[in-house]
Order: C-alpha cells, then structure tokens, then sequence
C-alpha cells in the first residue's frame, strides 16, 4: 500500500460525545457548575432515548443529527442497534441521511452500517473516503479515526492525527488513535506480514531518537563553550549532589579530593537529569547581563535550550528540537502497565494522571517490571513523546512513597500561599508511619488533572527529583525491614542449646504446636513474648531454626 494521499486538516483536541443540546447551553455566572451538571444530565438521557428499542428510527436519527450536527456518529452506534435488529439500524441511516444528506455525521454512520451489518467491507471505505475529504469541525478528527481504526485503515487514521500531535502533543484522544494504529503495523509485522515502505518508514520514525541525539550533542557543545551557561549547569550537579551528601550517601569532600569516579558510576543517571533539568532554567540575572553572541535582544527566556534555539549559527531542525524540548518537557512518576514495546508503551504519571505513548528506548526498559514507575522526563520534538537521556526505575511501592512525597509538598505550598495553618498530621498510626495512598493502583481511577494543575505537578516533580532520588537509595541501601502481618518487627535469633538425647530433644519439640518441620527435617520455631514499652505492650516476634 502506497502513502495515502488525503488533504491534511488542522486537529484538536478531541470530544468524547455529542454537544450539548441547543435548548441549554452552559451558562456562565451565578451557577456554572450546575448549569453543566444539567446539560450533562441531558445529554444522558438523549443517549438513553436514542438506544432505546421503544424510540422510533425517525426520533434516533433526529437526535443524532442535532447532538452530532459536524461531527461523525460514535463509533459502535451503528453495531448496538443492529444488535437489536439490523433493519433498525438500516432504518436510522436512511433517516439520518435524509435529514441531513451528504453530512459527516450521515456518512460515518452509513460507512459503519455497511460494515457492521451488510457485511460490505468495500462500501465502508469508499464512504470513510468521502468523510475524510468533506469539510468538518476539527473537533470531529479524533472520532472519525476511530472508524478508520474499526474499519481496518490504520494509515488514513494515522494521517488524520497527525498533525493534531504536532499541535498538541497531550491529546489523549489522538495518541489514543496514534497507538492504536501503530500497534496494528507493529503486529503485522511481528507476525511475518510484508509491510510497504511507508509503514516501515512510520515504525522506523516513531523509534528514532536522532533527533534528540543531535540537539544534546549540539546541547553539551554549547553549554561548555560559554562559562556562564557551564557554571549554570555545574551549579545545578552541585546543589544535587548535596542532597545525597544530606542522605549520607556520598562523602562531598572525598569527592572533592578526586574520589567521585564510583560516586558517578553509580548516580550517572541522577546526573544527567540534574544536567537536563538545568538546561530548562533561566538566569537567576534580572539585569540583562546574561546576553550572548547570536541572541535575540527580545527573547523572553534566559534558558539554555532557548538561547541555542535563538542562535543563528544553530541548524534548524536542532533548534526546532531544542524549542520543542523547552515546549513539550514534563516531568513524571511514570508508571509502566506494560514494559513490552509494541512498538511504544503507555506511561501514565501517577500523581497526575497524565498518560501518554511513548517511544522507550530498549536499554532503559531493560530493568521496567510491569506496573513499576519510571522517575524522568519526556519530550515531543515531532509530536511522539520519548524518554530523555536518563530513566530512575522504581518499584510500584516506591512509585507511592515518591508520590506520596509529591502530594505531601503540594499540600504545604498550597497552604503556605493560602496563610492557612499546616494541620496536624495523621502520618502516624498507633506508633508506626502510615502506609502512602495505592497511586500507582488507584491512578486509573481518579480523574487526571486539568492541564494547568498537571503542569505544575511536573515542575514539582522536577524540583523534587534529588531528594525522591535520595530517598529511594537510601531506603535501599537499608535493606528491607521484617514485620510481621501486624507490622511488628521481626527479631531473628540464633541459639545453640544442648540436649542429652538430640532425638528425643526434636522428637517433643515437633510436636509442639509452635514448631513445624521443613522438607530437610529442620524445626522452624515462630514464637512471640511482651516486652514493656510504656503505656502498652509491644508484641515482639521470635524466629529461628533447630538442626
């Protein structure tokens, strides 16, 4: 199959359903919250009528054509009432194509009709062909390359979203319909199927990260030529570093006596960031003494990335790569529901709920364990998101107490700006620290933050990246703690006890109800003694082993 060729249009971000009805718009003023709270209301109980068996095929194609007045018909429509009686669903189409003839709605729904219940595969596309060339609300983009998905035209979907991406890299809607289509080739593909080159072109795309590659080299190479961007971002590695040396896990003075080569071996990746992250920070100068050669006068921002992007003497795709980092760049505790690649995996921010599909790399998913969190940063220089030079991966319980620091932080900033007193916490239960909140459980559940607030998430997690960074090292250079199911500690102890008859000695000790035998007849005891602690009793459990 050869590179489509259909006339690209503008996207946006996509609708999940209809408008809201005409005879109540949203107001704004006194009550706009109840206002949509009843427009939505509204348009649940048209969607309720218009699946009802009882309602009259001319009453179903009026609602879809004033609920859906320029845009295409939701896909699976056309299947629900086929599976209540094809003829229905033939019905509504010819009354809708009568209402409104020639319309994208009318079209859309005709296609899916002709594909879902005539079982006319060749029809379908030539009516998706005629909704992709007719003039619609670029709110409708995402839904009709939902019918190109169902219908088997993953290319034209693939086309359709484009641009959108390019736009607005964050739509959920189009990256839902990228992935989607880009796993569809993928699959093929695995599966032994010949592709064109074209879809191999796609595959071979989406996995490039030469893009990146050359704005770092170009990045690295203009930092160190200029000694306020390097002192910059030396200041940033330092102040880093000082939060390890906080946690007690690097000695800052034998690092400064030349001894950092292990230090760096092992916190090359927390390094990096440290370098990423400064190339994003403006000057600390508020006198325009910062000026470099090739800069704009006029440009707004003092960052690194901007004054590369700014400098004439940078090629374009670099510097369109460099604005696009400074553009897209946010920071997140990723989780990754599946680390294998086909071809990119989903990552949703567990404090957020910010998802996106993204391009990985297969050294940084060589450690990813499903449902385990990755600590980076992701870009979208050609509307795919990707991974920067730098992943910390962390376990799903330490993805929790991350974002449960992340949240903690929030709350006081929120407090500090309001004047309101911090409240007295509930970290602690019964004399023990209270486990973090399930978020990486529980994300897929909540709503994700409106764009503004999900923004300002990244930059916190941004600020917070060296202090997560060294909790999660030194809680691991502690070793596990054992508790028991109550939480208690566990106290192991070894003791010798001698015994005039060894058999008899074992013989009562396995009986005893405290005691079990192990295939390699070792007896394992569990035992359990009070130990005063004040105003209670702490329960202290025993283990050991008798040979």
């Amino acid at each position: 199959m050869a590179k489509p060729k259909r006339k690209r249009r503008r996207g946006s971000q996509g609708r999940p359903g209809g408008r809201p009805p005409r005879g109540r718009p949203v107001a704004s003023g006194s009550e706009p919250e109840a206002e949509l709270e009843r427009a939505i209301e509204e348009m649940q109980r048209r969607a309720a009528e218009a699946q009802s068996p009882e309602t009259r095929p001319g009453r179903v194609a009026a609602l879809m054509v004033e609920d859906f007045e320029g845009l295409p018909s939701p896909v699976g429509f056309a299947q629900l009432l086929a599976e209540q009686d094809p003829e229905r669903a033939r019905a509504v189409a010819a009354e809708v194509a009568r209402l409104a003839p020639a319309s994208l709605t009318a079209v859309s729904f005709a296609a899916e009709v002709a594909r879902v219940v005539d079982d006319d595969p060749e029809r379908a596309t030539e009516l998706l062909e005629q909704a992709i060339d007719a003039e619609r609300d670029p709110d409708g983009a995402v839904e009709l390359a939902r019918h190109l998905i169902a219908a088997g035209l993953a290319l034209e979907a693939l086309e359709l979203v484009e641009l959108a991406l390019l736009d607005e890299p964050g739509d959920t809607g189009a990256q839902g319909i990228w992935a989607a289509a880009l796993e569809s080739i993928h699959a093929r593909a695995t599966a032994g199927q010949r592709l064109d080159r074209y879809e191999r072109q796609l595959l071979e795309r989406f996995a490039s990260r030469e893009a990146l590659y050359r704005l770092r080299d170009r990045m690295v190479a203009f930092v160190d030529a200029r000694p306020e961007l390097s002192q910059r971002v030396a200041s940033a590695m330092r102040e880093w570093l000082e939060e390890l040396a906080d946690a007690e896990l690097i000695d800052l003075d034998e690092l400064a006596k030349g001894g950092g080569e292990l230090i760096f071996e092992r916190y090359e990746g927390l390094m990096r960031l440290a370098i990423e992250r400064a190339w994003l920070l403006d000057s600390e100068a508020d006198d325009g003494e910062l000026w470099l050669d090739g800069t704009d006068e006029d440009e707004e921002s003092t960052a690194p990335l901007a004054l590369l992007a700014a400098n004439p003497d940078t090629p374009p795709d670099v510097a369109y790569a460099a604005r696009r980092w400074e553009e897209t760049c946010t920071y997140g505790l990723w989780q990754v529901a599946d680390p294998t690649a086909a071809p990119g995996v989903w990552l949703t921010d567990i404090v957020s709920g910010a998802r996106r599909y993204t391009a990985v790399p297969p050294e940084q998913l060589e450690q990813a364990a499903k449902w385990g969190v990755f600590l980076c940063a992701l870009v979208a220089i050609d509307g795919t998101w990707r991974t920067t030079g730098s992943v910390l991966h962390m376990r799903p319980a330490e993805g929790d107490l991350a974002a449960e620091s992340v949240h903690f932080t929030r709350i006081e900033i929120e407090r500090s700006v309001s004047g309101k007193r911090a409240r007295r916490s509930r970290s602690r239960s019964r004399g023990r620290p209270r486990e973090p909140e399930p978020h990486g459980v529980l994300v897929e559940r909540r709503e994700p933050y409106d764009p503004l607030h999900a923004a300002l998430i990244s930059v916190l997690i941004a600020d917070l990246m060296p202090a997560i960074a060294s909790e999660l090292w030194r809680r691991r250079d502690a070793g596990p703690t054992l508790t028991n199911t109550d939480g208690d500690r566990l106290k192991l102890i070894t003791a010798l006890v001698d015994v005039k008859d060894r058999a008899a000695a074992v013989e009562r000790l396995a009986a005893h109800p405290d005691f079990r035998t192990e295939d390699d007849g070792m007896l394992t005891w569990w035992g359990a003694r009070a130990e005063p602690g004040g105003a209670r009793d702490h329960a202290c459990t025993a283990a050991g082993n008798v040979r």
